[in-house]
């Protein structure tokens, strides 16, 4: 496994070909997750963070600090809330306080600027911001991409989500997306 826990494999392709085939299968087994959120006792700021967790507090790649969200943080009372639980569950659901736009393509890499000024456009998007308010309150957080399966019409949705850090059960699924904790049905292909 690689330093964020996904299972690495490699092939190398050696000499020249016109094509490569590559065939999959996967086995996923689902373990229903005991934890409720509101049941954490962890309180902010988390001072005792392991040296793994620092690359997961920084601004790069999709994660942006941007003014309007110290400010967002500031007018809702995260930056003054002590209760661990209550600024995951309120982050998680912060998105949907955000504007919706039909602007921007739903696979572009919208920037976090672009998202505070346009609105959102998809779960990538509502990732992005949530990503970047957690870091900014000094949350470690990390970015899950996989899917979302339905066992009523037995089909899978692609799907973002994040994962963040709690003392007391390590790392914790929050979907912003849809508003909920991740469960069984949230399916992680990739972590980082």
């Amino acid at each position: 496994t690689d330093w964020q826990e996904n299972r690495v494999h490699q092939f190398t392709v050696l000499g020249s070909h016109d094509r490569v085939i590559v065939c999959a299968k996967s086995t996923i087994d689902v373990h229903p997750r005991r934890w409720r959120l509101a049941e954490l006792a962890d309180s902010l700021p988390i001072v005792q963070l392991d040296h793994r967790c620092q690359d997961y507090l920084l601004p790069h790649g999709p994660v942006q600090f941007d003014p309007r969200l110290e400010q967002f943080a500031r007018e809702t009372g995260l930056t003054t809330e002590k209760s661990l639980s209550k600024v995951l569950s309120a982050v998680m659901v912060s998105a949907s306080q955000l504007p919706a736009s039909e602007q921007m393509a739903l696979h572009d890499c919208n920037e976090v600027p672009e998202v505070l000024t346009k609105g959102l456009a998809g779960a990538e998007d509502n990732a992005r911001v949530a990503l970047s308010l957690l870091r900014l309150l000094g949350i470690p957080a990390r970015y899950v991409s996989g899917y979302l399966f339905s066992r009523q019409d037995i089909e899978y949705d692609s799907l973002v989500w994040l994962d963040a850090f709690t003392p007391s059960l390590g790392w914790v699924g929050i979907d912003p997306t849809l508003g909920r904790q991740t469960d069984e049905s949230h399916i992680a292909t990739s972590i980082g």
